[in-house]
């Protein structure tokens, strides 16, 4: 029994090798990455949201003992993203060196506003038009100080709150122009979930008795 053997030179071999090698070697199309710094944006501004929803609560000092945990949590994820080691212990001392020494002028209008809120009504309406804004701002500052500092291959062990105060003032004043926006897209965003809620309308009743029209 005779095998032909196709010669290796044969232009219809070639382009048989050539399609299977093309389809092996090309690479499957894959989704495209996204950075740890745009995770981190994302994490930033997802907690600020909560933080301005906490700044709602009409209990003083409730208030900002929630924000304070909601900034705590985001710190921890943004060390997660870039895989560090942290502890809450270190997350709040640093955390609370960089608020409380970085603009206290700011942190007592916050005060303020939370206190304000124990005067009935009034108080309530004035600390609920304050705390939102403010606790969302300084959320975001220290949220993009911290995702800065681990871009630059620093951890939370090395951190210096000193250092990085007079970044956390620029970014407090960038994020209170910001805020409105925010807040203003999350609110549109509820109402067109509302929008979007179709409430079907209520079937009218048959009196007994009334005569069906056959199916045609």
């Amino acid at each position: 029994m005779f095998v032909i053997q196709p010669r290796e030179d044969d232009p219809m071999v070639s382009d048989v090798q050539n399609d299977h090698e093309s389809h092996v070697d090309s690479p499957v199309a894959s989704a495209p990455l996204v950075s740890n710094q745009d995770k981190a944006e994302k994490i930033v501004r997802s907690h600020a949201l909560w933080a301005a929803g906490m700044g709602l609560i009409p209990l003083p000092v409730v208030d900002v003992a929630g924000v304070a945990g909601i900034q705590y949590t985001m710190i921890g994820e943004l060390a997660k993203v870039y895989d560090l080691p942290f502890s809450r212990e270190r997350i709040r001392a640093v955390a609370a060196s960089v608020l409380g020494g970085g603009i206290p002028a700011v942190m007592t209008t916050g005060g303020l506003g939370s206190i304000a809120k124990s005067v009935p009504f009034i108080g309530t309406l004035l600390g609920a038009a304050v705390m939102p804004a403010l606790s969302a701002a300084a959320t975001i500052a220290l949220g993009r100080v911290f995702t800065q500092h681990f871009e630059a291959g620093g951890t939370l062990l090395d951190f210096e709150p000193e250092k990085m105060r007079a970044y956390f003032v620029q970014e407090f004043e960038k994020a209170r122009a910001d805020t409105s926006t925010l807040l203003s897209n999350a609110g549109d965003a509820m109402r067109g979930r509302k929008k979007d809620v179709v409430v079907a309308e209520p079937v009218a009743e048959v009196p007994a008795g009334t005569p069906v029209a056959p199916v045609m």
